[in-house]
């Protein structure tokens, strides 16, 4: 573990609170506004991260899937040719990942003019933010003129330990999370404005290139969207996500069917078992799940029940999604028949991650305690709100033992038994362990 220095911490504080004066100043709009308030908040909530030395990495490393991803992009596998599978059979990794591997290409953007590892802090700095920021969007069209409100459901949902488990051992990609609620956002607007649109299209074939495991959020979701809205408008939009979603999914299919076999489909079954949401104890992907539903969410969620303010289409997505996140059993000994159906679609037998299906629940949970808090006339005491926030937020996710380190880079192989280890179930305690015993 490495630790920032005084300045960094200093300059992070200072930047956060520069652009929240601008917010506060600024005579714009709610959506301009979200845009510098949840900026800000997130420099200041991560700080020292935005003023990290070149050669500290946010999160252990070298984790498997740190080390992976970083070979992979000094390798430039995102520049390799899809279609020549000569060439693809050099770098093993790809048909784990198949054709998803445009979040390289963002860090390529940032390594343009910072060293690789502040290019990979940013990175996932930006991804933060951008969930963060898109979240309070969809939850402001949502509650309109409720901005403080809307700010505090777009920082849970964007700035969750669960993003910070994702920054501390996993991959960046995975913490873009943004795609969803922008996809719900203009699906919201074209079917209220009963306009024929490919946005949602092009914005779900960018989740796809990004991170396959969001674009299946946002394909479940336009699915429960299309029928709920069985008009000409919503359909001509949604058909065009499933010609975007057969010609990903094939590319996909092709590139895995191709290549090695990494692992069979009683293996994939197995490590998707570990990574679920259970009831009891009510756990995310092995993390407390009090550490997500706050005192902020219950005060939210009691009052919209008590108001029955949860839509019939937004309740019908979170049971189905929290189905999913159950993974292949419900229950010890009991399969779970929505996952079993799910895995007999050709290749999702891979999904190794059902937890992350909880994604989708999550972010409504977010949308009804803004909308519950709202209802209590909470926005108009946003000083009081954020501070609130802020003290949960940190008890709950700043000091928990998964918030993410600061390692020194050094230069690391990919080890050669990589495949054997992708599989291997992590201990019931990983995450109470420090990254040098695990």
């Amino acid at each position: 573990m490495a630790y920032a220095p005084w300045w960094a911490w200093c300059g992070s504080i200072l930047v956060g609170l520069v652009i929240m004066s601008i917010g506060y100043r600024a005579k714009s709009g709610p959506q301009l506004k979200l845009f510098w308030y949840s900026l800000a908040w997130t420099i200041l909530l991560t700080a020292p991260t935005l003023f990290l030395p070149v050669d500290l990495i946010w999160g252990a490393y070298p984790t498997l899937d740190k080390k992976t991803s970083l070979l992979m992009y000094l390798d430039h596998a995102h520049g390799l040719p899809i279609d020549n599978i000569d060439v693809l059979k050099g770098h093993t990794p790809l048909f784990l990942i198949g054709i998803h591997i445009s979040h390289l290409w963002v860090t390529e953007i940032f390594d343009v003019l910072f060293s690789t590892c502040q290019s990979i802090n940013f990175h996932s700095l930006f991804n933060l933010w951008l969930s963060t920021f898109v979240a309070g969007l969809f939850i402001e069209r949502r509650i309109p003129n409720h901005i403080w409100c809307s700010l505090i459901g777009g920082l849970s949902f964007g700035l969750s330990l669960h993003q910070f488990r994702e920054i501390q051992w996993y991959t960046i990609e995975k913490t873009g999370i943004y795609w969803l609620p922008l996809f719900l956002f203009v699906l919201d607007m074209t079917i209220e404005r009963k306009s024929k649109s490919l946005i949602p299209a092009l914005i779900w074939m960018g989740s796809a290139m990004y991170n396959l495991y969001a674009s299946l959020l946002l394909a479940g979701c336009g699915f429960i969207y299309g029928l709920f809205y069985r008009t000409k408008t919503a359909w001509f939009t949604l058909s065009f996500c499933i010609l975007a979603g057969m010609t990903i999914g094939g590319l996909q299919y092709t590139l895995m069917t191709l290549g090695p076999e990494i692992a069979t489909e009683v293996a994939f079954q197995n490590r998707a078992a570990l990574d679920t949401v259970q009831l009891w104890p009510p756990m995310w992907n092995r993390l407390e799940m009090w550490c997500f539903i706050s005192p902020l969410m219950v005060i939210g969620l009691w009052v919209t029940t008590a108001k029955k303010q949860q839509n019939i289409l937004d309740l019908a997505i979170a049971l189905s999604f929290v189905l999913l996140s159950f993974g292949p059993e419900l229950i010890s000994g009991v399969r779970n028949p929505v996952y079993l159906m799910f895995s007999q679609v050709p290749g999702m037998w891979r999904m190794a991650k059902p937890e992350f299906f909880f994604t989708v629940v999550y972010l409504l949970l977010c949308l009804w305690m803004a909308k519950g808090l709202s209802i209590l006339g909470w926005n108009s005491y946003p000083k009081r709100l954020l501070t609130a926030f802020v003290l949960i937020w940190v008890i709950s996710c700043r000091l928990h033992p998964v918030y993410p380190e600061y390692s020194q880079y050094k230069p690391a192989k990919l080890d050669p038994n990589w495949e054997e280890r992708v599989f291997q179930g992590p201990t019931d305690d990983e995450h109470l362990l420090p990254t040098h015993q695990k």
